[in-house]
């Protein structure tokens, strides 16, 4: 069989003489000292406002370079000897490195930063470039972003609460690559709402499709993790979902979202016919009870059958988990009627994934979804709104339960 020939990634670390993990740190750690230098360097001309040979500039100057000053920093590849220019004025102070830091958390800081923006790690390298006049290397930008995969792990397997009164439950598919193809995944996200009202991500799972199996397996998860008890479930129509969460959590309600419901139904509908069938949907899931709900559902039914089968069976199939609301009092409706909570959640996290086409690893899907949710729940600070009124209907509703 003939010889795989080395790929150019393999012919330039020979090169460079990398055998072994050791001499791959050691190659990023010189790496790293050789940006931060020339970076400081870029920094000291902005700062005298000539470039270090420009002796012309430099007669016009009453400042000037000095030397240079040895700094010891503390990095994940170990300890950083690094020279510091410094000027005659004594006035030059470094943003990359500040004076008195020992480490290179700021400058780590920074790329996942960008990293967590949805920047590719071309896009991060053309920043620094932009920022200090060298780019960052590609492998440190992947080695810094990775230093979170640990914390991703014990984030997801974290305790959660005793009872979360409402979940919201959501699905996103991604490109993914996968060797040479490209495939797709699946990431499911659930958002919490606890006692005192405040939204929560519980977690976030990737996968293959959607399935009573895959399901089963996440709110197994939150069960391991300390819930006990969810009082109401919504999400969209997904694939199995209902009969695992009924197996999971035997007495939730189940509350199928109203819009993802409204939009699956009209996807099909001719524009002639779309303002009246709308209508008519309508007066099922807006009727002021559920009798008048059944009666809407009736005619609707009988009406539109013969046009748009797929969507009066939807309706009649799913139609006790699509009016669940109607067992609570209005605040409580409005507030499970639809999915939009997550889904704000959902178009937040598109935002940033779009312009990047295919993800290139599930790590790099992890990390991206990872420091996104947690950029967002950090502004989640107040209740969820009539929250006091909502929780003393529930402590009627589920009296034995809170």
């Amino acid at each position: 069989m003939a010889k795989k020939e080395k790929s150019s990634t393999e012919k330039l670390l020979e090169k460079l003489g990398v055998e072994n993990k050791e001499d791959f740190d050691n190659l990023l750690k010189e790496l790293t000292k050789s940006f931060i230098e020339k970076s400081l360097d870029v920094e000291m001309d902005g700062h005298l406002g000539y470039e270090k040979w420009d002796q012309n500039s430099r007669e016009f100057s009453n400042n000037y370079r000095k030397g240079k000053t040895k700094k010891t920093l503390n990095t994940k590849y170990g300890k950083l000897d690094v020279e510091i220019p410094r000027d005659v004025n004594s006035t030059f102070e470094p943003q990359l490195v500040r004076k008195h830091q020992r480490n290179l958390n700021d400058i780590e800081h920074n790329i996942i930063k960008l990293y967590s923006k949805g920047m590719s790690t071309r896009e991060i390298q053309d920043v620094f470039l932009d920022m200090y006049g060298v780019g960052v290397d590609k492998d440190l930008v992947s080695r810094v972003t990775d230093k979170i995969l640990p914390e991703i792990l014990t984030w997801q397997s974290r305790p959660l609460e005793d009872i979360y009164p409402i979940i919201f439950v959501d699905g996103i598919r991604f490109k993914v690559r996968d060797d040479s193809q490209f495939l797709e995944k699946s990431v499911y996200i659930i958002l919490g709402v606890n006692l005192e009202g405040i939204k929560e991500i519980l977690g976030f799972w990737i996968g293959e499709t959607e399935s009573a199996k895959q399901w089963l397996s996440i709110f197994n998860d939150l069960k391991s993790r300390g819930v006990k008890k969810v009082f109401i479930s919504c999400s969209d129509n997904l694939t199995g979902i209902s009969d695992a969460f009924k197996s999971a959590f035997p007495e939730t309600y189940i509350q199928k979202c109203i819009v993802h419901q409204v939009r699956n139904s009209t996807k099909f509908v001719r524009y002639d016919h779309l303002k009246e069938f709308t209508a008519d949907m309508k007066k099922i899931y807006q009727a002021p009870n559920f009798d008048v709900s059944m009666k809407a559902l009736k005619i609707f039914t009988e009406k539109w059958s013969s046009k748009y089968g797929y969507a009066t069976k939807s309706w009649n199939n799913n139609i006790e988990e699509l009016t669940t609301f109607f067992q609570f009092p209005a605040e409580i409706r409005r507030l499970i009627y639809t999915t939009n909570l997550i889904e704000n959640v959902n178009r937040n996290i598109r935002k940033i994934t779009k312009a990047k086409g295919g993800i290139t690893s599930v790590n790099a899907l992890s990390k991206l979804i990872y420091l996104r949710l947690i950029n967002i729940s950090e502004n989640w600070k107040s209740r969820v709104a009539n929250w006091g009124l909502i929780l003393q209907q529930l402590k009627i509703l589920f009296e034995n339960e809170i």
